[in-house]
This record gives C-alpha cells, sequence and structure tokens, in this order.
C-alpha cells in the first residue's frame, strides 16, 4: 500500500513590494506571474514556493510583487515528489487564491481602483520546463 502524503500551507508573506511609474518608453502592458520552488534539506518537511508577478495598473503604475507560499507535509520530501506535478500544479493552485487577494486588496488599500486578476488554470498552463504565465487582464 502506498503511503499518502499530507500536505498543508502554513504561511504566506510578501518578501518584495515594489511599485513604480509605467515607463512610456517601455511601457509594461501584460501581467506577467512565474514561480519557482524551493527546497531545503535541513528542513526536510517543508517546501517554499515564490511567485514573482508584474501588475501593469490602469493609473500608470507597475506593481512588482514577490509573494512566499510555504507548505509542510507529514513525511520528508524526496525525490519523487520535487519533481510531481504536484510542486508545479497542485500547490501553485492552492497558494494563488491568497496572492491574487493580496493583489486586489493592495490596489485598494493603496488608493487605486481594484484589480483582480482573473483565475488561473495551472494544469493547463504549466509543464515541466515552464512555470512562467503570461496572463491577459
Amino acid at each position: 500500500m502506498i503511503k499518502q502524503l499530507a500536505i498543508s500551507l502554513t504561511n504566506t508573506k510578501v518578501n518584495n513590494l515594489i511599485i513604480t511609474q509605467n515607463d512610456n518608453e517601455c511601457p509594461v502592458k501584460d501581467l506577467k506571474l512565474s514561480f519557482k520552488n524551493y527546497f531545503n534539506k535541513s528542513e526536510d518537511k517543508t517546501f517554499r514556493l515564490v511567485f514573482e508577478i508584474i501588475v501593469p495598473h490602469k493609473e500608470g503604475l507597475i506593481f512588482n510583487v514577490e509573494y512566499e507560499a510555504i507548505f509542510i507535509t507529514n513525511e520528508p520530501i524526496d525525490e519523487n515528489f520535487m519533481r510531481s506535478p504536484f510542486t508545479k500544479i497542485n500547490a501553485p493552485a492552492i497558494a494563488f487564491p491568497f496572492l491574487r487577494a493580496y493583489i486586489s486588496t493592495l490596489m485598494t488599500l493603496s488608493g487605486y481602483s481594484p484589480l483582480i486578476l482573473p483565475t488561473i488554470n495551472f494544469s493547463e498552463n504549466i509543464s515541466e520546463d515552464k512555470t512562467e504565465i503570461d496572463i491577459d487582464k
């Protein structure tokens, strides 16, 4: 019998936030999202998923956010898990709604018109070698 690995999202946090004016010479028009997983051998039941998102706002600003989600497991993480679809499809799908809510709240609390990011089907947009998504707003 194969043992089922239990996984939980334990924390999310903003590592970096930069708000700049959109440069007219090289304007940012498209929302861009990428992510990367980080595994630490000293914390063998924990892994981090870090999103980087660039959000152009209609009021002429660019929001650049690095957002981290921390997951824990009930068993030590092995190579099979690191290469599994969970790390590139399921984990981002679990954490992205928190990032999406943060962006919407950030815009509103910063005095700008709200921006609701679209939902993303990670299983359709991500492959073994691709962890970047261009999103049409």
